[in-house]
């Protein structure tokens, strides 16, 4: 005989019959959600935030260029930190397109590459650069002191970009005479240091544009942002490790679907890719403060030392110092300033917008909805890029 299930087994027994398709019902809505919004006709910009996008890592595309250490280093920390790389993709035309990095980027990382996408279509030559913030260009490139004064994020671009000018590459494509025309794109804190690098490549008396998209009107009303809305994170772990763990389980998906297809339904969730950027950037700068890589799952690691209050108090311009920089080089490049933006930019204060559409004009289109770089995605990237290739 065998023994009577007790009457706790048979309920048991019930509940997984009732619930145990649940896990699966789940993963196919959560698929059907994932098509439907990935595929659906609207455009992805009123809600978009595009810094997510550094958060996946493509294949390799192009050369890389490596960049050599100028700051003294540990043999043991030498060895923990990965060489400072530019990726060269080389075109037909005598013409560059340099694309600077947003904060914390990789040279190699997907958005970058995006941005790199008509330039390359083009058959420019083209040359992306690493983030003076992001963490092997800065301990591998910058004196400790430098690391958080904007003059100096700039002069060491400079510096690397006549550094590359020497490699075989740059020099088996363009010889002694250089590129004829030259084209600055970036993102974000790409697009400040893109307007600020006109004057030292000017230098080469070359015809020069630049392509400005989202760029921070404030660099220490971002910060301040950044720094609160990380803040989230330290006061409720239950919230980072929720963003983590979504994380983790989106990321394999990358490899299979298109990148904004994967993460179109966050876009109905603004505030939380809100906290999800300001935790990426703050867990990608702590690697400048600790001299090592730390494995990044969301937000879940960070630690509390961190602030870019700090950070961002060594030098950045205000909204009036921009509006007048970018003034003050659109003058010299005789009107080859473009500059795209978003009035729901959370990185901004919507009024400061203002002084730089009074400056360029039409040359600035002002865009209501877009978020923190959502235009990349949109037609009038695609439109503009190609007028300054033009």
């Amino acid at each position: 005989m065998f023994p009577r299930r007790s009457e706790g087994s048979k309920l048991i027994s019930v509940l997984r019959k009732l619930f145990l398709p649940i896990p699966t019902t789940v993963l196919v809505l959560s698929l059907a959600v994932l098509v439907i919004a990935g595929f659906w006709p609207r455009p992805l910009a009123p809600m978009a935030l595009t810094y997510r996008a550094p958060l996946f890592v493509t294949e390799d595309r192009g050369e890389r260029i490596e960049l050599t250490t100028l700051t003294q280093l540990q043999p043991e920390v030498d060895q923990s930190i990965p060489k400072s790389v530019a990726v060269w993709i080389p075109g037909q035309s005598k013409n560059l397109t340099i694309v600077a990095s947003g904060l914390v980027g990789d040279s190699q990382g997907s958005l970058n590459l995006h941005l790199a996408q008509n330039s390359v279509a083009a058959n420019h030559s083209t040359l992306i650069l690493p983030s003076p913030t992001h963490w092997a260009f800065a301990l591998r490139r910058l004196p400790k002191e430098n690391r958080s004064s904007y003059e100096a994020s700039v002069h060491s671009l400079c510096h690397a970009y006549r550094e590359i000018t020497h490699s075989s590459q740059f020099v088996e494509k363009f010889r002694e005479s250089g590129p004829e025309k030259i084209l600055l794109v970036g993102l974000s804190l790409g697009a400040r240091h893109a307007i600020s690098m006109a004057d030292c490549l000017s230098e080469e008396n070359k015809t020069i544009s630049i392509f400005a998209v989202n760029p921070p009107t404030d660099l220490k009303y971002a910060g301040e942002t950044i720094d609160r809305l990380a803040d989230r994170f330290r006061e409720n772990r239950t919230r980072a490790y929720t963003v983590g763990i979504l994380m983790a389980a989106l990321q394999p998906l990358a490899r299979f679907i298109e990148l904004d297809t994967v993460l179109r339904p966050l876009t109905l969730f603004p505030e939380a890719l809100a906290d999800l950027a300001a935790g990426s950037f703050s867990a990608r700068m702590e690697r400048i403060t600790s001299e090592q890589e730390t494995l990044f799952d969301g937000v879940s690691n960070r630690r509390n030392d961190f602030s870019f209050r700090g950070f961002s108090e060594s030098g950045p311009a205000t909204s009036a110092d921009f509006a007048k920089e970018v003034q003050a080089v659109d003058r010299r490049l005789e009107g080859r300033m473009r500059l795209i933006h978003s009035k729901d930019d959370f990185l901004i204060r919507a009024e400061d917008l203002l002084p730089l559409a009074g400056v360029l004009k039409e040359r600035a289109r002002i865009f209501d909805s877009g978020g923190h770089g959502g235009l990349v995605f949109e037609p009038v990237f695609d439109e503009t890029y190609r007028e300054l290739m033009n």
